[in-house]
């Protein structure tokens, strides 16, 4: 047998696995190997959002509830199914000096909501008989609304999952992508002077579609081999160049 047919990360050897011929299988997959992505059809803030992955802290796998209902059949028990539903998905962010998080949520409020785009209005007024009452600038109220074909009607397009293993040359990457998310919750942390953790928000997203990419084996032996030569040539390169600076 060829060494590239059962040469693989050797990380995954702590797992109990078995060989095939082909690609190591019945690997288990470790938590920390993820990249959270968010698109947005605002391409202005793809910046913004491309950021976010450094200061996710977690962020919770979509899970399934199905409806049923329980049916007597001539006194026999049948139990239907009557829906699917996709439940909410919790992502917690890390609360960072430079308000990677907090500035793109107040983008999201200024998209859907009014409440968004009145800070420094006067907030304490009770007029709401005016012709320009100030207090209408609130509840919801999407660009959409406004500029008819300027605007799509989701802040977040999609929220890409993406899982990854094996480390050389680049992981692969089997994805799990939530489509229309929207903001349910939007929690901030407790602050608290016995305390020295991080501040946190967590942020809880409804979706109405997902897929599930399967990458698993995409990246054949010949493919692995290429990439191992190209990972030695480097460390010896690299190597090399250390030594000739430390005057080996």
């Amino acid at each position: 047998m060829p060494v590239s047919s059962f040469l693989r990360n050797y990380a995954d050897i702590a797992y109990p696995t078995y060989n095939d011929g082909g690609p190591l299988t019945a690997v288990p997959r470790q938590k920390f190997q993820f990249v959270i992505e968010f698109k947005s059809t605002v391409t202005t803030l793809q910046d913004q959002l491309d950021k976010l992955k450094l200061i996710i802290r977690s962020a919770e796998l979509p899970s399934f509830q199905f409806d049923t209902q329980t049916l007597n059949q001539y006194n026999r028990k049948r139990v239907i199914q009557t829906r699917a539903n996709f439940q909410p998905v919790t992502i917690t962010f890390n609360d960072t000096r430079d308000n990677k998080w907090q500035n793109v949520f107040k983008e999201y409020l200024n998209y859907y909501y009014k409440d968004g785009r009145t800070f420094g209005h006067n907030f304490e007024t009770s007029d709401t008989v005016q012709e320009y009452a100030t207090t209408d600038n609130f509840g919801l109220h999407s660009p959409k609304e406004t500029t008819s074909g300027s605007f799509e009607r989701y802040f977040f397009s999609q929220i890409r999952m993406h899982r990854e293993y094996g480390g050389v040359g680049a992981p692969t990457q089997e994805s799990i992508t939530l489509f229309n998310p929207v903001i349910m919750t939007c929690s901030h942390d407790t602050l608290d002077y016995s305390d020295s953790g991080v501040v946190q928000w967590s942020v809880q997203f409804a979706y109405e579609g997902i897929t599930y990419d399967d990458s698993w084996g995409e990246r054949n032996m010949s493919n692995l081999g290429s990439d191992i030569s190209a990972f030695v040539k480097n460390a010896g390169s690299a190597l090399s160049a250390l030594g000739g600076r430390l005057g080996f």
